[in-house]
């Protein structure tokens, strides 16, 4: 059997995203969950904007030992918990990203939102999220665009939908 080239094998990768649990669903906030093979929990948050159809994401990894409750709270008082947003090292990096895609894919499809902004401060996270925003029409329906613009010590990024 002949092995499968490299590229191969990252397509593969993102083509399976995880299984993703919603936790929260209310007028102007959707919080979903999914574990990764390792056991690391992440959070994907959308929060809406001051227009109707503006809305912020948040991608966290949760600390050890946080619960659904810390979640929620943390999420009603802003603070956003004790949450991390670097890299764990566990080799899982495709596998995480394509489920992010697969999230926001099912948000725009639910909420057709016009406009969805997230932001950076580590630079692994700000490259991560560059090849995103340029690559936007590879990965989220036809029309969506990508912005990404300097802001302090972070990088603001936003995704534009069709008008």
């Amino acid at each position: 059997m002949p092995i499968p080239s490299f590229k191969a094998y990252l397509t593969e990768l993102a083509d399976h995203p995880y299984a993703v649990r919603k936790i929260v669903r209310t007028y102007d906030e959707i919080v979903s969950t999914f574990t990764t093979d390792a056991g690391d929990r992440y959070n994907i948050s959308f929060e809406r904007g001051e227009k109707y159809d503006d809305w912020q994401m948040e991608f966290s990894l949760e600390q050890p030992g946080a619960t659904t409750s810390d979640i929620l709270k943390a999420r009603n008082i802003k603070l956003g918990h004790e949450a991390m947003y670097g890299v764990t090292g566990a080799g899982d990096a495709l596998r995480v990203l394509a489920t992010v895609v697969l999230v926001l894919r099912q948000f725009i499809a639910a909420q057709k939102p016009t406009q969805i902004s997230f932001s950076a401060h580590e630079p692994s996270r700000i490259k991560l999220y560059q090849t995103f925003v340029r690559q936007v029409h590879r990965y989220l329906p036809a029309g969506w665009t990508g912005t990404d613009i300097p802001n302090g010590h972070e990088r603001k990024f936003t995704l534009t939908g069709p008008a």
